[in-house]
């Protein structure tokens, strides 16, 4: 049985790829099972105990424990109990979680000397540029609707566009180089093999990512059981909302998740100019940057890019 500590940052794109793994049967990931804003009762030892539980034994949120919200979701309701790890050595095939560690803080240096056997995943999103557009829209969409991610039968609608106040995208683009590289730095100073996901791959083949990643973690007959590598059925079609302008190519293979038509929203377009009512404006106001530009004009979903050096003109003056 694999053991997975799946590290991620917000707006990555992490419910997705958590819900994708999770259809499996024989695998199980609790998705945020820490969360800074919900736990702060308890303190680094309680959550350093819950997250080593959580490699031994399916495990939810720290809040709820074993009851309600996506562990009854995703464990109980289809019945993953029943395949639990026992004598037999048979059950689940991936148990873990899902945890952002640079909001919550705790020694994970120590959870990974302790649980040496679990895998070390980062799953990140490349383009920057786009992940501050999600998250301008995610947190306008938290204030109209009281929720960051909606699906397609929520009775909330939210307006296709948006404009973005110039120097408020400017400081949250420079936050998120900041973020990044924290985040990348805490968890290569694991000293594990890391494997990483990233949201551009899924986007351009979500079937062929989890594939690939279930072989890695070495399950029986991943690369050619049918049922891992099963062409996205017709209820995981992305389900774009009615009057929308998202572009048609970003329809075709983006986020959608869940089963019995039971669809998240993708609410940003990959094709930025068809999104954002001052594009040209906030082109204008990028850093001297070929990486970023090339991040912001990209248009085709899918496209993965390396790692972006912080602008010189922020080394020396970052947007305030």
């Amino acid at each position: 049985m694999a053991r997975v500590m799946l590290f991620k940052l917000p707006r990555s794109g992490s419910t997705w790829v958590t819900e994708l793994l999770n259809r499996r049967p024989s695998v199980f990931l609790s998705k945020e099972i820490v969360q800074a804003e919900f736990d702060e009762r308890f303190g680094p030892h309680a959550r350093l105990r819950h997250l080593k539980r959580s490699l031994l034994w399916p495990t939810g949120k720290l809040a709820s424990r074993s009851w309600g919200g996506r562990f009854a979701t995703d464990y109980w309701l289809p019945g993953k109990w029943r395949r639990s790890p026992g004598p037999s050595g048979t059950g689940l095939d991936v148990i873990g979680f899902t945890v952002n560690p640079v909001k919550v803080e705790m020694d994970y240096q120590k959870l990974s000397l302790q649980r040496p056997t679990a895998r070390v995943v980062a799953f990140v999103r490349t383009n920057l540029v786009k992940t501050v557009v999600s998250a301008v829209r995610g947190e306008a969409t938290l204030k109209l609707c009281g929720a960051n991610n909606l699906r397609a039968g929520d009775p909330c609608k939210i307006p296709s566009t948006l404009t973005i106040e110039v120097e408020s995208f400017l400081r949250m683009l420079h936050a998120r180089f900041l973020l990044e590289k924290t985040f990348i730095d805490l968890v290569y100073s694991l000293g594990r093999p890391v494997y990483e996901i990233t949201y551009e791959d899924l986007q351009a083949n979500p079937d062929a990512t989890v594939a690939k990643f279930l072989a890695h973690l070495g399950l029986p007959g991943a690369r050619a059981s049918a049922a891992d590598v099963a062409t996205t059925p017709a209820s995981m079609v992305p389900k774009v909302p009615a009057g929308s302008n998202l572009a048609p190519e970003a329809t075709n293979r983006s986020k959608s998740v869940a089963g019995g038509g039971d669809q998240w929203v993708k609410r940003t377009s990959d094709d930025l100019a068809r999104h954002v009512l001052n594009y040209e404006e906030l082109r204008a106001a990028l850093p001297p940057s070929v990486c970023l530009l090339a991040q912001f004009e990209v248009k085709t979903p899918g496209v993965s890019f390396p790692p972006c050096p912080m602008p010189d003109s922020w080394l020396k003056n970052p947007p305030r």
